[in-house]
């Protein structure tokens, strides 16, 4: 399992790697995050999801999923977070789900 992991991790970080910031650079829907921040912070969250923690911020049903997807998807919280980045929406493909 943790040869899995791993493997999956290796795809989310060179997936990291091919954001292509050109593709946005005006229509960003963040325009206060700085994209070389984001892009390192993606990648520490995904090289290291053990150190995903709450601490002592409100927020633990949000660190708590992060933590979750990184460690069981990687792939698709990257792919998550550019569309966020990119966006300001993520559109599952199920008709059940609304955009978050």
């Amino acid at each position: 399992m943790d040869t899995l992991m791993n493997q999956k991790q290796l795809k989310a970080l060179q997936l990291i790697d091919r954001f292509n910031p050109k593709c946005i650079e005006n229509t960003t829907a963040f325009k206060k995050i700085n994209l070389q921040e984001f892009l390192d912070s993606l990648k520490t969250l995904i090289s290291n999801p053990q150190g995903i923690s709450q601490g002592n911020h409100p927020i633990c049903g949000v660190s708590c999923a992060v933590k979750i997807a990184a460690q069981l998807d990687p792939v698709g919280l990257v792919k998550m977070s550019a569309y966020l980045f990119a966006n300001g929406e993520f559109r599952l493909r199920s008709f059940l789900v609304k955009p978050i």
